[in-house]
Parts: structure tokens; sequence; C-alpha cells
């Protein structure tokens, strides 16, 4: 209001070499972070798949048993997946409180680092974990029992 529509800045100086260093260090930074987060979920995903591999390999002579007295693979495998579902959402929305307060505590110590327009890609992520965490349990769980429904007796108690 008080310059009138006016120009104030007349001029801007800014050192285009240390612009490009500072750009390509940006992307080694994302590039090593991206290959970081791969390596996580790969881990996270091979631990989840081995606990409900182990999970359905405690329940394998039930899932015998129900074979035994004429249940059908759909039958059989139905309460499975729905479980797996909701151990899937609540894991999901766990691990999101855990983020939300790691974000909580990085606002509190550098508060200028999340930006208020962040939050939308920040939920972004909250939704992909839900979806990913769901995803994951419901695969996991499918091929496990798959797995045991189609053993035969021999290889049951091995």
């Amino acid at each position: 209001e008080d310059f009138n529509g006016e120009d104030v800045v007349q001029n801007i100086f800014y050192q285009k070499n240390l612009v490009k260093k500072i750009n390509s260090n940006i992307k080694k930074t994302s590039l090593f972070l991206l290959a970081f987060c791969v390596v996580f979920f790969l881990i996270s995903f091979a631990l989840i798949n081995n606990t409900i591999r182990l999970s359905m390999y405690s329940k394998r002579l039930l899932i015998r048993t129900m074979r035994l007295v004429g249940a059908t693979n759909i039958f059989i495998q139905k309460p499975y997946l729905i479980s797996s579902i909701y151990q899937g959402f609540f894991s999901s929305v766990i691990s999101i409180f855990m983020l939300i307060g790691s974000v909580e505590i990085i606002k509190e110590i550098i508060p200028e680092l999340i930006q208020p327009n962040d939050f939308m890609e920040i939920a972004v992520i909250f939704g992909l974990i839900l979806i990913f965490g769901i995803i994951i349990s419901w695969i996991s769980t499918f091929f496990a029992v798959r797995r045991y429904l189609n053993l035969n007796e021999n290889e049951l108690f091995n």
C-alpha cells in the first residue's frame, strides 16, 4: 500500500553455480532416500509375509480338518482374508499415528522444515501407507492359506 503499485525490487543477485550445486545435491539426496525407502519396503514386506506364513503354518492342521469335512477353498480362505484386512488396517493406522508423532516432534525442533502446504503431501503418504498395509497383508495371507489348502497328508507334517 505504501508503494502504490510500483516495483519494489530493483535488482536480484544470486550465484548460479551455487544454485546448480544445491539442486544436484538435492537430486542425489532424493535418489538415496528413494533407494532407502525401497529397501525398507522390501524388508517390511518380507517380515509381514514371514509372520503370516508362520501363523498359517500353525493353523495348517485346522485347515486340513476343514478340507476333510468338505469345506470349499473359499469357505476356508474367507475368515483368514477378512482377518488379514483388519490386521493390515490397524497396523497401518498405528504406523500413521507414529508418523504423526514424528512429524510433530520435527515441527517442534525445526519449524521451518515442514510448511503448511506440505500437509497435503503428508496426507497422500498416509493414504498410501493405509492402502499398502492392507494389500500386503491380504496378498501374503492369500498365498499362505492357498499353500496349505493343496497339501497332501505326507507334506502336511514336514
